[in-house]
C-alpha cells in the first residue's frame, strides 16, 4: 500500500520479486509523489495483517494498481486476505474486480 500525501492512499500490486518505484506510482495516479506506508497505517486502513493484505474487501475502499508486467501471465496468485490464503486469477479478472488500472510501477 502507497500513501500518496493529500491525494490519499493506493493499493499496489507487484510481483514478490519487484520493486515500487515511487516516482512511477506517483505519475501512474498524478500525485506529486508517492510512498510506501508504514504497517500499522495499512493494517488500519485495509483491515488485514501485514503479509495477507489483499484488494479485495478492504476496510477502506482505496484505488488498485496492476503492474504492467502481471498483464503477460495467463494466471498469478495474489493474496486472498489471510497469510497463506492465495488466490490464482487471470490478472484482466483482478482488474474487472476491483475496477483497477494498470501501470509500469516496477524498478
Amino acid at each position: 500500500m502507497a500513501d500518496l500525501g493529500n491525494d490519499g492512499y493506493v493499493l499496489a500490486l507487484l510481483p514478490g520479486d519487484k520493486h515500487l518505484m515511487g516516482k512511477k506510482l506517483a505519475r501512474a495516479c498524478c500525485a506529486k509523489k508517492a510512498v510506501m506506508t508504514d504497517a500499522d497505517t495499512a493494517e488500519r486502513l485495509t483491515g488485514y495483517w501485514v503479509g495477507g493484505i489483499s484488494p479485495f474487501g478492504t476496510k477502506k475502499k482505496m484505488p488498485v494498481v496492476l503492474e504492467a508486467g502481471l498483464m503477460d501471465f495467463d494466471n498469478v496468485a495474489i493474496n486472498g486476505g489471510q497469510r497463506g490464503l492465495m488466490l490464482i486469477m487471470n490478472p484482466k479478472d483482478i482488474i474487472k474486480a476491483t475496477k483497477g488500472a494498470v501501470a509500469d510501477l516496477a524498478g
